[in-house]
């Protein structure tokens, strides 16, 4: 009886959850900016929250634990190969991320940038603010809820500097969703392929 009301609440939960990311003063600049490409103060809050408004789980990341990260990394000798990363990148777990049907809560984007050529820089003007419109207008996000600022800078060679928030929020029930159907479409993977050596080694005997 404990059992099943155990695994009942951990049903609920997981049905009425959703995971929040909330990303803060990010800064990225490029070339770099006084030896940094990332500023120091920006801020990741990772969490799990249920029936709408309780977080269960709260984590954060900020500069300093990335960096107790990457030294951790370094002690096991564990290198990120980007290669490999990279590699994972393809079209089917693209899709599957589509399928996760992210949820965007709040979106602030500004960016300050240049090129060596003028007319270029004129032109991506209006090719970023198509984008940012297509996209957020395909995710229904609240005129209220997005901000977006572009600064050309002229004469000045090729900078980018961009601050970045937002608050993002995937529904568990999505994420189940997508793993039980990769689960799935495995299995049967795996299954053709051994129904198909087993018709190999009847027909050659």
């Amino acid at each position: 009886m404990v059992f099943l009301f155990i695994l009942l609440t951990i049903i609920i939960v997981l049905i009425f959850s959703k995971i929040q990311v909330e990303i803060e003063n990010f800064r990225l600049n490029l070339p770099k900016n006084k030896n940094k490409i990332l500023n120091d103060t920006f801020l990741f809050k990772i969490k799990l929250v249920i029936f709408g408004t309780l977080p269960i789980i709260n984590l954060k990341i900020n500069r300093e634990k990335l960096k107790k990260l990457e030294n951790n990394l370094k002690d096991k000798k564990i290198k990120l190969d980007i290669n490999k990363i990279g590699k994972q990148i393809t079209k089917e777990n693209i899709n599957d991320a589509r399928k996760l049907q992210m949820h965007i809560e709040k979106i602030k984007l500004k960016i300050n940038f240049g090129t060596e050529n003028t007319i270029l820089t004129s032109f991506i003007v209006p090719i970023i603010s198509t984008i940012w419109s297509i996209v957020l207008t395909k995710k229904r996000v609240k005129e209220e809820k997005q901000r977006l600022e572009i600064n050309p800078i002229y004469n000045k060679g090729n900078l980018v500097n961009i601050v970045f928030e937002g608050i993002f929020e995937i529904k568990m029930i999505h994420i189940i969703k997508v793993i039980c159907a990769k689960i799935k479409k495995r299995r049967v993977e795996k299954y053709e392929r051994t129904s198909n050596r087993r018709a190999y080694d009847y027909s050659y005997e």
